[in-house]
Parts: C-alpha cells; structure tokens; sequence
C-alpha cells in the first residue's frame, strides 16, 4: 500500500478550485479581524461597562444644544440609549425606548447617542418618525467606546451613577418594563 503525503489541508482537495480560492479568500480577508486584538466573544459580548458598574465620565451634547455634563451622569434615575439610525434593530428599539419615556419619563431622563451617526440622519429620521427623546451625536465613537467595542443598539439603565441594567439588541418590552421599575 502506498501513502501520498500533500501540503494540501484535506479539505483543499475535495473542493473544485473555484470554492478552493474562494475559501482562501475569505480567510485572508478576514485574518485583520482575528489579528487586531480586539476580541469579541460570547461571554462578553463586547461589552466594558457591565450591570453594578459605575457609569464612565462623559459628557455630550444634544441636538437641542443642552451640554450634558459628567455630573449629569451620576445623578438620578437615566435610560440610555446607543443607536444608529442606519441598524434596523437601532430604529425598532428607539421606537420602544419613545414609548417607555412616554410613559417612564417622569421618573427616568432618557437620552439616545448616535454612534458614527450622520447628524443629518438622525434629524430626518426624529422628525419622520416624531420622536421627542433627545439625542445627541457620537460622530467619532468616543462615548460609545467608554461603554462597549461593538453592538448596537445598547440600553443602559442606570441609577444614581450605577448601571443596574444592560441590554443589547432586539430588547423585549417586557424586560426593559421591569428594569425601569
């Protein structure tokens, strides 16, 4: 019996050599991922701030003009929101966040932050929709990056200064109802 001995993975040799140099491809396409460091994995979900952590120091502008200041952070009861308008889970859950401020808002300050979010967009899309929450812009992810390093849309519950609730994507009314009781 004769072995042949290749340099070949096995898998090379049982595809055509057209899905062969696809497959090569995707991998060298993705490899810059995998060798930036930044790591994204299940049990963390890319997040930095979790649930008991105190909130990091920020400040932000809204689109009305009004300077949030880090103080403002670390006071009383704050729904936060981060969104792009051009995330189809980011638009659902805005609609849901105007919803639990419309009926939260005297007990919680919510407030949205566009990550790499076109000012000019989030506008349109406020006024299309007739959302009042306010909004600021995060154009170069510098706030963004304080909470998390991917994932949006983000919703943080936070009282007194201390996350007590975090939520990522497609958010279930029912939960975010309980959090904000």
């Amino acid at each position: 019996m004769v072995y042949r001995f290749s340099m070949k993975p096995l898998f090379l040799h049982t595809l055509p050599p057209q899905r062969c140099l696809i497959a090569m491809l995707a991998f060298l396409l993705t490899l810059p991922l995998w060798a930036s460091g930044e790591r994204l994995t299940a049990r963390d979900g890319g997040d930095l701030v979790r649930v008991g952590d105190a909130v990091p120091a920020f400040s932000a502008t809204l689109h009305s003009g009004q300077v949030l200041s880090e103080s403002f952070w670390r006071e009383g009861n704050i729904v936060l929101v981060f969104f792009n308008t051009t995330c189809s889970d980011c638009r659902k859950d805005l609609q849901l966040v105007q919803e639990m401020m419309q009926a939260h808002g005297t007990r919680y300050t919510f407030v949205a932050i566009g990550r790499q979010q076109d000012p000019e967009a989030a506008a349109r899309f406020w006024q299309e929709h007739g959302l009042s929450l306010p909004y600021a812009i995060d154009a170069d992810r510098s706030i963004f990056s304080r909470f998390a390093r991917v994932g949006i849309p983000r919703i943080y519950v936070i009282r007194n200064g201390t996350v007590t609730a975090v939520f990522q994507q497609k958010v279930s009314r029912k939960k975010l109802r309980r959090a904000l009781r």
